[in-house]
């Protein structure tokens, strides 16, 4: 649905109000519902520290989780950190929670996350897995995976002309980032469980028409069984 200028820029102003006078739930909320902007700075200050309920249910308001490959990549780096924020936690029963019903249903898209995730909760200590032995503080691989999600929302045809920064101008608003074109935009990259020290990155790969077509890849980081 095309929103008219004058409604937008309604809308804007309303959010920028709220926000100067510290009703910040209200304007991430206005934001959501409206659908139009898309504060960057606080899906990631969520994401890193740890409210990934807050910021899926923040991306949600504008793309579905299986809507197209780029949301489904984010959707995966929070669910996989929360559940290695329970690791971490020594929670195992809420770390098998969030593989039943984070994980599961992007299972589909990667046939070897379940049994990763699986393996991981099932250890003493998910550390002395070799993906994982040099895993230190959660909130710090976090941030290491922040550019591939700004990548991945940057490249998202349903964000563009949407995501603003916290970068105020002279007039106090926040810059709207604009639309990436299409021959610049960067493939999602595969859908693998991660671990805090990749040897290699992985190869992007060409961004096929839907998820049911998506095609995972494993690359040379993930841990493969060791050969005798």
């Amino acid at each position: 649905m095309v929103v008219p200028n004058a409604q937008r820029d309604a809308i804007d102003s309303i959010v920028q109000y709220l926000d100067r006078i510290n009703l910040k739930e209200s304007a991430r909320m206005l934001e959501r519902e409206s659908g139009l902007f898309f504060n960057v700075a606080y899906f990631e200050d969520c994401f890193l520290r740890g409210a990934f309920e807050a910021a899926e249910d923040y991306l949600t308001g504008f793309t579905g989780v299986h809507d197209n490959n780029f949301t489904i990549n984010v959707v995966f780096e929070l669910r996989w950190h929360k559940f290695l924020a329970a690791l971490n936690d020594n929670n195992r029963e809420e770390a098998r929670v969030i593989i039943r019903e984070k994980l599961q249903p992007l299972a589909v898209y990667n046939k070897d996350l379940l049994g990763f995730a699986n393996t991981l909760v099932n250890m003493h200590n998910f550390r002395m897995h070799e993906a994982f032995l040099f895993y230190g503080e959660p909130q710090y691989h976090r941030m290491e995976r922040l550019e591939l999600i700004r990548m991945n929302l940057n490249s998202n045809p349903l964000l563009h002309g949407k995501l603003r920064y916290a970068i105020h101008s002279v007039y106090n608003s926040l810059v709207i980032a604009p639309p990436i074109p299409a021959a610049l935009a960067v493939p999602a990259a595969s859908l693998v469980p991660i671990g805090p020290a990749p040897r290699a990155a992985p190869q992007p790969l060409a961004v096929p028409a839907g998820p049911r077509n998506y095609t995972t890849v494993t690359p040379s980081w993930f841990p493969r069984p060791r050969r005798n």
